[in-house]
């Protein structure tokens, strides 16, 4: 098992997006278990096969992309416009 901790974070867009394009070619060939943290929606979508959705340390669910997008827009509310959102996370945020 690997554990990632937004690794892409700190990159500018076009080395971010060769080095994800990179990651999926060796996850695919190493067929092991990676952990891979990242607040990016996008990232998670584009590099996941199952995606761990927390909100403030509580778990909301366990889905694959295409579960995570169906259960984004049935409930368009609470946590999930905040994903799409950053502004709004953090204004949140700011609040507490």
């Amino acid at each position: 098992m690997l554990l990632m901790d937004e690794p892409f974070g700190a990159l500018d867009a076009v080395t971010r997006a060769d080095l994800q394009r990179e990651f999926r070619a060796l996850a695919s060939r190493l067929q092991k278990t990676i952990v891979f943290v990242t607040h990016d929606v996008r990232e998670a979508l584009l590099l996941g096969t199952r995606i761990a959705l927390l909100d403030r340390g509580r778990l909301i669910g366990i889905y694959s992309p295409q579960e995570f997008v169906e259960a984004y827009r049935a409930r368009g509310s609470g946590v999930w416009p905040r994903l799409w959102n950053p502004a709004i996370t953090m204004r949140n945020e700011e609040a507490r």
